[in-house]
C-alpha cells in the first residue's frame, strides 16, 4: 500500500499537479512531507516552462510602465 502512496505522489507531482493538493489528498496538514520525500524523486522533472509564465507577466508589467 504505501508503494500506491509514493507512486501517486511522484506521478502527480510531475504531472504539475499542486503540492497543496497532493497533501491534502494524501492527508498531510501541509506540504512539508511531500516536499522533503517525494521531490527527490523528480530531479528530471524540470522542464523548459518552469517560470515561464512569472518571467512573461513581469515582462507585460515592466513594458507597460516604460
Amino acid at each position: 500500500m504505501i508503494q500506491t502512496r509514493h507512486s501517486f505522489a511522484t506521478t502527480a507531482l510531475s504531472l504539475g499537479e499542486n503540492p497543496l493538493w497532493i497533501a491534502h489528498v494524501m492527508g498531510h496538514r501541509d506540504t512539508d512531507m511531500i516536499i522533503k520525500v517525494y521531490t527527490k524523486y523528480l530531479k528530471n522533472a524540470v522542464n523548459n516552462n518552469d517560470g515561464k509564465a512569472l518571467n512573461e507577466l513581469y515582462s507585460g508589467m515592466i513594458g507597460k510602465h516604460d
